[in-house]
């Protein structure tokens, strides 16, 4: 059982994280090497496990991200209140059911409905797994900026008449990009006279493999569009999906 000072140093670690620049791979790498230290001596302290799979994800060490996560996954009913942070390494690592089971166990309680995080990375992971009935009911409960989210994006399949395929859509880029993806962030844009929501993933590849797979994707949506008889890829201006390199991989490259 960890000491008060550990389970205070995992915390300040986990924030410490949270709040490092991408860029700032040199300070990730300590991070995660003291991570690794901690879950040696704590094999099932679930915060551990998955702040160090978000660690890992983040330098692009995918493979070992992933089985921290899913350790994480298998220990999930003692993550408690820090169910969110689990949500969110595993979208961030493309395990979309794994995110969306923990997403709608957080929702099935009074008080995962209250844990803002557990909620924001909730709505993110309804999303990436194209739930249109998960978004209306977080629309319905969650906090005032989680239902503003959930509109913006259920606004946004409605107008461009996305409702019918858009869990397709989101598989299809899942097929394409979760075998690579590292971090995950979504955001949306109701400004203008379209409504639309931008997915930036960042992935452990170089410039050469994202450009590959950005083309795989676009050649994947055009078909799948014509297929349904929408030619007019109205996805364009509704959903767009922005594949970038991790800045782990480039620093790698270089």
């Amino acid at each position: 059982m960890a000491t008060p000072d550990a389970a205070r140093k995992l915390v300040e670690l986990h924030n410490q994280l949270a709040n490092l620049s991408l860029d700032d791979i040199k300070e990730m790498g300590h991070v995660a090497w003291q991570l690794e230290g901690i879950v040696r001596r704590e094999p099932k302290n679930v915060l551990a496990v998955t702040t160090l799979a978000i660690a890992l994800a983040l330098l692009g060490r995918r493979d070992e991200a992933v089985e921290r996560a899913q350790t994480a996954f298998d220990l999930r009913f003692q993550v408690g209140s820090l169910q969110g942070v689990l949500i969110g390494a595993c979208s961030d690592l493309g395990l979309v059911e794994e995110a969306r089971i923990v997403a709608g166990e957080v929702l099935a309680t009074p008080h995962g409905r209250n844990d803002v995080t557990a909620m924001n990375n909730a709505a993110i992971a309804a999303v990436l797994a194209g739930d249109r009935d998960f978004l209306e009911g977080m629309a319905a409960v969650g906090p005032a900026n989680v239902q503003e989210f959930c509109t913006d994006v259920l606004s946004c399949i409605d107008y461009h008449s996305l409702t019918d395929i858009f869990g397709e859509h989101m598989r299809l880029i899942a097929d394409v990009v979760s075998s690579h993806c590292c971090n995950v962030e979504v955001f949306t844009d109701n400004v203008g006279e379209e409504p639309s929501f931008a997915i930036r993933y960042m992935l452990a590849c170089d410039f050469r493999q994202t450009l590959a797979l950005r083309r795989s994707l676009d050649d994947s949506l055009r078909q799948f569009y014509a297929r349904m008889g929408r030619p007019d890829l109205p996805y364009v201006n509704a959903i767009v999906h922005i594949l970038s390199p991790l800045p782990a991989m480039r620093a790698r490259a270089a």
